[in-house]
């Protein structure tokens, strides 16, 4: 535990650093800078820092391994942005204690002690998401692919056709980097991998400190008019308490699932913060203009963690439209740039590992590398995603209709995943009558589209997209909760809304405090319980290291390679491995494993 609360620490310092020189390029390159542009919170600026240091991570990877020279090159340049804006980063750090980050407003009933109070709650959180990351249950997938992934990665870095090795080495994701330039392996006896549970404490840390602008709501007579979407932020805020006390037992792994949804959250409710305090979508203040300008290069950045999460880019859609508008071709030029450049050496690794520009997407194949992987062996990798997602083990079926898979899909999900499910789905066809009823009116009159419902309208599509596609709810269920949440949450401001009586307006609202402090209370109490059933697999000084397996060898062109003996894990260990033995299928494209691997015909 003690390393982990360490690697927090330095995760935390840098990338704070690394995000507010990130924000200061982007802003100078948009015309602006970082101080114009107004305080953000810490969070703000370590995701962003997050972002850099996974985009960072996958440039060094195709040239090398990402090990010491890559982890200290970052470190300078943090450090080195971290002493060009100390005194934004100083002014961030106190006006975080002294303000709610949800809506800016001062504090009720603790104002003096605010930052005293914030402090403590977040200490907690940290610890708690600690204990949790150095221990916990290791995902299947983890010592899979995971840990292969992530060790070839801070050994050789991008390696020619490795998905000729093994299928799922090719299944490429920022995730994976991120954690091999943060993990440490070079100087300690073990790879750590701790930006999960890092991810997990900042995420909760938001949700939870940001209910207190909804004791404030409840105080000062719950004003919906004026602020109805910061009020539908607190149950955004309660989808990402209730996911990350529900996955608190396994953030100890690198996996791609949790990184995709932890930022989807911060995204989410990012967004509606910058919206709480705009009447119209498509009318929006320089500022909220280019904050979610910002945060449409996140979801970029998302998405070459997890192709899933590809719907939230219609976030871009009010900046793009504003700046359009506007004419600010400037800002469109960088905003574009910048997302070329983290999108780009995902792209590069993804041909390299496996030849194809998206994999495994067949349909694009547009390189004719010698260590491409072969179209049939891709085809049959993507079409056994598809099948799994859809909760059918036969590979045949990967392409039946809705009608087939839907209800024995239903069906094996969870009774609460069931719910939310429901509740996101059922309201979907109002919800786009509704929209297009708006948007036929904005035509007509020259009026706006409510932010209510462009939120929806993004959350909707990014629903759709992954529902359509693979509908694994490992991950998607985020979509699930966000969706389900906010239809609550909707139809909470519309009854509160609509009730006169003063009185019992106070008593509806008072309830629902209550409700949302029982429900915090619920999750939070589920997940100490579910920390204090690991003590005696406690880990007080090392996070507990990947799994290890019983393997067997076998020669590639005279290389020694393992596989496990039993099931198909091998863990981080047994390097290089492969799930089968592989020889005769494969050859390698030199005199060693860091030249690359290629499929024999």
């Amino acid at each position: 535990m003690l390393s982990v609360l360490l690697s927090f620490l330095v995760i935390g310092i840098l990338t704070a650093a690394a995000g507010a020189g990130t924000l200061g390029l982007v802003l100078c390159f948009c015309g602006t800078n970082l101080e114009r542009y107004g305080k953000m919170s810490l969070t703000d600026l370590s995701m962003a820092g997050v972002a850099a240091a996974a985009v960072y991570a996958e440039c060094w990877s195709i040239f090398g391994g990402v090990g010491s020279a890559a982890f200290f090159s970052f470190g300078m340049l943090a450090m080195v942005a971290g002493l060009r804006y100390r005194r934004y980063i100083a002014s961030c750090f106190q006006s975080s204690a002294g303000r709610n980050s949800a809506n800016g407003l001062p504090a009720a009933g603790f104002a003096k002690k605010r930052g005293i109070f914030k402090f403590a709650v977040y200490v907690c959180i940290f610890l708690l998401c600690a204990m949790a990351a150095s221990g916990g249950y290791p995902h299947f997938d983890t010592d899979l692919y995971h840990a292969q992934s992530i060790r070839w990665i801070e050994e050789y870095g991008a390696v020619k056709g490795l998905a000729n090795l093994h299928n799922r080495l090719g299944y490429n994701s920022a995730a994976f980097a991120l954690t091999a330039l943060l993990s440490g392996s070079f100087a300690l006896p073990q790879s750590l991998h701790t930006v999960s549970g890092y991810l997990s404490a900042l995420v909760l840390g938001k949700c939870l400190w940001g209910l207190v602008g909804f004791a404030e709501t409840v105080q000062d007579g719950f004003d919906v008019k004026r602020r109805q979407t910061l009020i539908l932020t607190v149950f955004i805020r309660l989808a990402g308490i209730w996911y990350t006390c529900n996955v608190l037992k396994e953030i100890g792994s690198p996996s791609s699932d949790s990184f995709m949804v932890l930022i989807t959250v911060f995204i989410v409710l990012r967004s509606m913060e910058e919206l709480g305090n705009q009447r119209e979508a498509l009318s929006l203040n320089e500022h909220c203009c280019m904050a979610l300008s910002l945060l449409s290069l996140l979801c970029v950045f998302n998405v070459t963690i997890k192709l899933s999460c590809a719907g939230l880019l219609l976030i871009a859609l009010c900046p793009a439209v504003i700046l359009l508008r506007v004419k600010a071709w400037r800002k469109i030029a960088a905003l574009i740039a910048v997302g070329g450049i983290i999108v780009l050496p995902f792209l590069v690794r993804n041909v390299i590992l496996s030849g194809y520009l998206v994999y495994p997407f067949p349909g694009l194949d547009l390189f004719q590398a010698v260590w491409k992987v072969p179209y049939g062996a891709a085809l049959a990798d993507a079409r056994e995603i598809t099948a799994w997602g859809k909760g059918v083990r036969e590979v045949a079926l990967a392409e039946a209709p809705l009608s087939v898979w839907f209800l024995p899909w239903f069906r094996s999900q969870g009774k609460f995943d069931q719910i939310m499910f429901l509740a996101a789905a059922v309201p979907a066809l109002p919800a786009v009558v509704m929209l297009a009823w708006k948007l036929i009116r904005a035509i007509r009159n020259k009026r706006d589209v409510g932010q209510q419902l462009f939120i929806e309208l993004v959350l909707l599509t990014a629903f759709l997209f992954w529902f359509t596609n693979s509908p694994l709810m490992r991950y998607g269920c985020i979509f699930c909760y966000l969706l389900a949440f906010l239809h609550t949450g909707m139809l909470y401001v519309y009854i509160v809304s609509v009730v006169h009586s003063v009185r019992l307006k106070k008593v509806l609202c008072r309830f629902a405090a209550l409700l949302t402090a029982l429900l915090v209370g619920y999750k939070l109490g589920g997940a100490l319980r579910q920390q204090a059933a690991f003590l005696d697999d406690f880990h007080p000084i090392w996070q507990k290291d990947y799994g290890t397996y019983e393997t067997d060898s076998y020669l590639l062109d005279g290389v020694m390679i393992y596989y496990p003996t039993n099931g198909n894990q091998a863990g981080y260990a047994a390097f290089p491995s492969s799930p089968t033995v592989r020889a005769g299928q494969i050859r390698l494209l030199g005199d060693d494993i860091s030249d690359g691997f290629a499929a024999v015909e």
